[in-house]
């Protein structure tokens, strides 16, 4: 634990903390899939607006919600990808089916007091006034599953630095799968500027009712 929390900034550090100190029951492994992006040198400002919009997003629907969000941005054909995944399916006839495309998305650990996980998906999933977001209402566009849900290779459940490590990719190495495509070197120089770039992390609560 110490070893992983030394390779962390200071903010992300003391927002993990105090996630430990929150009742399990009320912290869920949550995934929001933001936008399908061309695998090209402009996607670094495109996550940095998505970064923005679900930031705002999350403090305006939740009361006292406390939560750590961390980027990835995966190289996938778009083809591959279901249409209903965003909102409006009409996304896709931007695309080749071949065409080399980023699924830009948040991993990370999210409590809110009182909420069981389908509240907390629908809670991202409509706007203040209940209808549907022209975000985030795609087809499992949003995930919320308990903090234990996955389990590793030897049957171990990952705990809240588990789930992070997985979220920011501390243990991050290039998959196998990624090194054919042509993009590869956009994608591996996107990975790390995200990785270098701390303010796209997105942390909230950590200076209100859970601090």
């Amino acid at each position: 634990m110490n070893e992983y929390l030394s390779k962390l900034p200071g903010r992300e550090h003391r927002a993990l903390l105090k996630m430990l100190q929150q009742d399990h029951s009320d912290v869920y492994f949550l995934t929001v899939i933001c936008t399908v992006k061309r695998a090209d040198e402009a996607a670094l400002s495109s996550f940095k607006r998505e970064a923005r919009k679900l930031e705002r997003v999350i403090r305006n629907r939740f009361d006292n919600a406390f939560c750590i969000m961390f980027p990835e941005a995966d190289l996938v054909r778009a083809g591959d990808i279901t249409a209903s995944l965003l909102p409006v399916p009409q996304w896709k006839d931007e695309f080749q089916s071949n065409q080399q495309v980023f699924k830009l998305h948040y991993h990370g650990i999210f409590c809110a007091k009182g909420l069981d996980r389908k509240r907390v998906e629908q809670l991202i999933q409509t706007t203040p006034t209940g209808r549907r977001s022209k975000s985030y209402s795609g087809s499992n566009q949003v995930r919320a599953l308990p903090i234990d849900y996955v389990e590793t290779e030897d049957g171990k459940k990952p705990d809240v630095f588990g789930v992070a490590g997985y979220a920011n990719k501390c243990h991050y190495r290039p998959t196998c799968k990624q090194r054919p495509f042509e993009g590869y070197p956009i994608w591996a120089k996107l990975m790390d500027q995200i990785g270098n770039t701390p303010s796209l992390t997105i942390i909230v609560g950590t200076n209100g009712k859970y601090r």
